[in-house]
């Protein structure tokens, strides 16, 4: 579990490698028990969390947590077209069709946000972009 080579501390039992990594960074001498080809694996993944992370609390600062929520159920569809595109994945006619109608919400819902009297749009657009980019990070 973690990065450890033999699980001896209570930080090298963690079984969160993205909480052991964030945890022990700043303590050099728990390095040494590190497995060196994990650490560089989990590097990516860490970054990717935290900035889903920071996208997502400014997405909802923004837009507010209902509609993040819609542009948050966005990382289906990124999920299903990076599986089609990058790994040659078929979906099926029920997987585009799905694919369509969140794409369609997500516009719709959008576009009803940005038109609410009193609402300015140009921090509805940063909050839907950050929410966007949000996914992209979890995806």
């Amino acid at each position: 579990m973690g990065f450890a080579k033999k699980s001896e501390n209570f930080i090298n039992a963690m079984g969160n490698p993205v909480g052991q990594f964030l945890f022990a960074v700043f303590d050099l001498r728990l390095w040494k028990n590190w497995h060196t080809q994990l650490v560089l694996y989990a590097v990516p993944i860490v970054v990717f969390e935290l900035g889903c992370n920071l996208f997502s609390q400014i997405s909802i600062a923004r837009v507010g947590s209902g509609m993040f929520q819609v542009i948050y159920s966005f990382v289906v569809v990124l999920n299903g077209l990076l599986s089609h595109f990058c790994l040659g994945r078929h979906l099926g006619w029920g997987s585009w069709l799905a694919v369509f109608f969140i794409c369609g919400a997500v516009a719709l819902s959008a576009m009803a946000q940005m038109a609410l009297p009193g609402s300015d749009s140009t921090t509805q657009a940063v909050g839907l972009v950050a929410g966007l980019i949000s996914t992209a990070f979890v995806s």
